[in-house]
């Protein structure tokens, strides 16, 4: 295999895939815009660009690496998430 040869596919067309999160129904919609997560059968959920998936990792690395509890480090990061909470 040479450097010409592509591994991956170009995301040009929306992809939809149906997943389980504890035993209820989601849809997973992937586009080259971002990623939208929702109940299976609403259109509303929660979307997130890639850009901003991408940057909302950098900021997470950034408090990481300051520590738990370290001045501007957003309490997601230093908290155990609700497990209650829904989507």
């Amino acid at each position: 295999m040479n450097g010409d040869e592509a591994m991956t596919t170009k995301l040009t067309e929306p992809l939809r895939r149906e997943i389980e999160i504890d035993g209820n129904p989601f849809t997973v919609l992937i586009t080259p815009a971002g990623l939208r997560l929702s109940r299976k059968r609403f259109r509303q959920g929660r979307l997130v660009s890639w850009r901003g998936l991408w940057e909302q990792g950098e900021h997470e690395n950034a408090a990481i690496s300051r520590g738990p509890g370290a001045e501007g480090t957003p309490p997601a990061l230093t908290e155990h998430p609700d497990p209650t909470r829904r989507i």
